[in-house]
């Protein structure tokens, strides 16, 4: 099983929509939404357009007084989506099929305590969220963490992480490669426990919200299965060229056209010499693959 944390944006809608091979043991994508009334009713609304199987819905945004609204609404247009809480809007009535996330800077010897002692009456499924992490985890954090998973043997128990940052370190057309930080940390974790964990990112995209403005690069993320591959060539403009990006990523040795969607098309750039797309577009040919290759790695 893999999960993503994803927000409802055409590019990552897109990115979902055209899996194929999938199941609902294989993958479940968590949309973050907003906590406007008419926002997340489009917003779900355009998640189920786009993915037929079973998504979750994260409500970090919402506060427990609005949850009930979005509740309802949800009951009303599918029964194909299961809720993801945080400590702060928990139901006393949740579902078995729900989830409780809980960040690291809230899993404190309090709340580890209280996941025993009311185990009843929690999700039966635990995300423990670090975060955004630019490197490892400290290694008292991942104690932190290890400690409670061995105290939770009934729940199944998730480990999220994001370690794509918003802005690389380099030149725009300068390539950059960055470690998965996300798999070592759950690799390190699952050495831990004999308990099997399910993995969790926030894919090719930055874990936090990101400001309004900013320049766009020609550039895909290409994840393989050690690292992040940030492939670029410059500002997007009106002269840009994305074909030597396409160029290079399929000489990569585990680049597939076959694999997914998302190299389907990098394949189809590299072939035509075409500068095909946009930034969104190029959002969700990375996250694609990443995905699929997260699946793969899963099953």
């Amino acid at each position: 099983m893999y999960i993503i944390n994803l927000n409802p944006k055409q590019s990552e809608r897109r990115a979902v929509s055209h899996l194929t091979r999938l199941s609902e043991t294989d993958f479940l994508p968590n949309f973050i939404l907003s906590n406007e009334v008419k926002k997340y009713q489009q917003e779900i609304s355009s998640i189920i357009q786009d993915y037929k199987l079973k998504f979750l819905v994260d409500t970090k945004n919402f506060s427990k007084n609005e949850l009930p609204d979005l509740i309802q609404y949800i009951n009303s247009v599918s029964s194909n989506i299961s809720l993801v809480y945080n400590l702060d809007n928990l139901s006393n009535n949740t579902a078995v099929s729900d989830f409780l996330k809980i960040s690291l800077t809230e899993l404190n010897p309090i709340v580890s305590n209280w996941l025993v002692s009311d185990s009843q009456d929690i999700p039966q499924n635990i995300i423990f969220d670090f975060g955004y992490i630019s490197k490892m985890p400290t290694i008292e954090d991942i104690n932190k963490v290890s400690g409670a998973i061995r105290r939770l043997n009934t729940k199944n128990i998730i480990i999220s992480s994001g370690a794509v940052p918003d802005v690389v370190p380099v030149k725009r057309e300068e390539n950059y490669s960055l470690q998965r930080y996300e798999k070592l940390l759950f690799n390190e974790l699952q050495t831990l426990t004999h308990k099997k964990l399910i993995y969790s990112d926030y894919g090719t995209i930055h874990p936090l919200p990101m400001g309004k403005g900013f320049t766009a690069t020609v550039q895909i993320k290409y994840t393989t299965s050690d690292n992040y591959i940030f492939v670029r060539n410059g500002q997007f403009r009106g002269n840009y060229k994305l074909f030597p990006v396409a160029n290079e990523i399929c000489k990569h040795p585990i680049f597939d056209e076959n694999h997914c969607w998302g190299e389907q098309l990098i394949q189809e750039i590299h072939v035509t010499g075409n500068n095909q797309g946009n930034p969104s577009i190029w959002v969700s040919i990375g996250l694609n693959h990443h995905i699929q290759l997260c699946i793969d790695e899963t099953r």
